[in-house]
C-alpha cells in the first residue's frame, strides 16, 4: 500500500469537521472530556500554588533556626567573656585576702596590733540546749 494524497477538498471538510451543521451556523462540536482537562488544570495550578507556600514556609523556617543559631553562638561567646571576667575577679579577691595584704592594709591605715586580748564569756543566764 502506498501512501495516496488527500484531495483539497476533503481537507476542507476535515478542518469544518470541528462545527455541527452547516459550515456558517455557529454550531460547535460538544467535546467530551473538557471538563476533566480543566479540572486537571486547576489541580495542577493548586499544587503549584501549595508547592511554593510550602517553599517559602521552609525558608522561612530556615532563617529563623539561623536567626537563633547566630544568638545563641553570640550569647555562649558573652558567656564565655562573662566565665573570664568572673575567674579574674576571684584571682583578685584572692591577692586581697592574704594575710600578708591584710597587714599591709591595716598598717597603711594607720591600725597597730594588739598587745592584750580580752576574751568574752557567754552569759550564764542562757540555758544551754544539752
Amino acid at each position: 500500500m502506498s501512501a495516496v494524497p488527500v484531495p483539497v477538498k476533503e481537507r476542507i471538510l476535515s478542518s469544518q469537521s470541528k462545527r455541527c451543521g452547516p459550515p456558517n451556523s455557529g454550531f460547535k462540536r460538544v467535546r467530551r472530556g473538557r471538563s476533566n482537562n480543566n479540572l486537571v488544570r486547576k489541580l495542577y495550578r493548586i499544587a503549584a500554588v501549595a508547592s511554593v507556600i510550602i517553599a517559602l514556609a521552609c525558608i522561612a523556617i530556615y532563617a529563623a533556626v539561623t536567626a537563633l543559631g547566630y544568638h545563641n553562638v553570640e550569647l555562649s561567646s558573652l558567656c564565655r567573656i562573662q566565665e573570664i571576667e568572673n575567674e579574674r575577679l576571684r584571682v583578685a579577691i584572692t591577692r586581697c585576702s592574704s594575710p600578708e595584704q591584710i597587714a599591709a592594709a591595716a598598717e597603711k591605715t594607720g591600725m597597730i596590733w594588739a598587745t592584750n586580748y580580752e576574751y568574752l564569756q557567754p552569759p550564764q543566764s542562757v540555758a544551754s540546749a544539752r
